[in-house]
C-alpha cells in the first residue's frame, strides 16, 4: 500500500483508480489505505479478463439479469470444474458492473471470513452511502453476519431506485473452521435487504453452507451442464486470442501444420 500511495503521489492519480477505475461510485475509498487483499485481487481480475474475447460467457450474464429483472433480490452461484471460467465470469461481471467484489484466493492466504466481511463492508459503504468509510476502518470488527447485514440495510436504505451488486469467488477456498457450524459461508445473510443481488462461485455445491430465505431467489448455474455453449465460447476465445496476438497465430498454425502431417 505504501509503494501504490507513493507512486500515485508522483503521477498525481487517486490510488483508486487503480484498483476501480476513474469512478465516482469507489471515490470514498481513495481516503483509505488500500490493503493487500484489494491489490491482490485486482491484480488477479485483471490477468482474468485481459484477453477475453468481446461477449464471453453472454449466456451467463443473460440469464442472471432475466433473474434480476423478476427478483427483488437474489443469489445467483455459478459452479463448475476447476479451469471451467468461474473465476473469468466472476471477474468480467465484476468490472462489467462495477460491482462490490471479493475474491478469495487460497495461494494468497486470502481465506479468512473477518477479512472478506470487512473488505466488503468498506467497498458497501463507500459506494452506496454517505458513511465515513475512514471512521468505519478504524473502528469496525467483522467476526459474525452481524455488520454485514446492518451495511446492506444502510446501502439498500439509500438507494431505493437502484441495484447493489456483490461478487464473490471461490467460496470454496474460504477457510470456515472457525464459524458456527450451522451459520453461511462467510457469514452470508440468509436475507437480503430489496435490491441486493450477489453472484457467488464455488468449484462444489455439495458441501456449500448457504441457507437462504424462502423469499430470496436462488439460482444455481453448472457450467458443465452447457456443453455447446463452452464449446463456442472456447472457439471464439480462440479466434479472437489469435487475432490480438500475430506471433501466437504464426505458432499455433505451426503447430496445426504438424498434427495434420503426422
Amino acid at each position: 500500500p505504501g509503494t501504490i500511495d507513493s507512486i500515485c503521489k508522483r503521477l498525481k492519480i487517486d490510488p483508486v483508480d487503480i484498483l476501480w477505475g476513474p469512478s465516482p461510485r469507489f471515490s470514498k475509498l481513495s481516503k483509505l489505505c488500500l490493503t493487500n487483499a484489494a491489490d491482490l485481487f485486482e491484480v488477479h481480475i485483471a490477468e482474468r479478463i485481459e484477453h477475453c474475447a468481446p461477449n464471453s460467457r453472454k449466456f451467463i450474464f443473460d440469464r442472471i439479469a432475466k433473474l434480476q429483472e423478476s427478483a427483488t433480490s437474489s443469489y445467483v452461484i455459478i459452479t463448475g470444474d476447476p479451469g471451467a471460467g468461474k473465476t473469468t465470469i466472476a471477474a468480467t461481471y465484476a468490472v462489467e458492473h462495477e460491482c462490490v467484489r471479493h475474491f478469495n484466493i487460497l495461494s494468497d492466504g486470502i481465506t479468512q471470513p473477518d477479512r472478506a466481511l470487512r473488505n466488503l463492508c468498506l467497498q458497501i459503504l463507500a459506494a452506496y452511502t454517505q458513511e465515513d468509510v475512514v471512521d468505519f476502518a478504524n473502528q469496525a470488527t467483522a467476526n459474525n453476519g452481524s455488520l454485514l447485514q446492518t451495511v446492506l440495510k444502510k446501502a439498500s436504505d439509500c438507494n431505493p431506485g437502484g441495484k447493489i451488486e456483490i461478487v464473490i469467488n471461490a467460496l470454496d477456498e474460504v477457510d470456515v473452521r472457525g464459524q458456527d457450524d450451522f451459520s453461511n459461508v462467510l457469514y452470508l445473510p440468509q436475507t437480503l435487504p430489496p435490491r441486493v443481488h450477489m453472484l457467488l462461485s464455488t468449484r462444489r455445491t455439495k458441501d456449500l453452507r448457504l441457507h437462504t430465505s424462502s423469499g430470496i431467489a436462488r439460482e444455481l448455474i453448472d457450467l458443465s451442464s452447457y456443453p455447446s455453449e463452452n464449446e463456442n465460447d472456447a472457439t471464439e476465445y480462440l479466434a479472437f486470442r489469435l487475432s490480438e496476438d500475430n506471433d501466437l497465430a504464426v505458432r499455433f498454425n505451426e503447430w496445426c501444420k504438424k498434427q495434420k502431417e503426422k
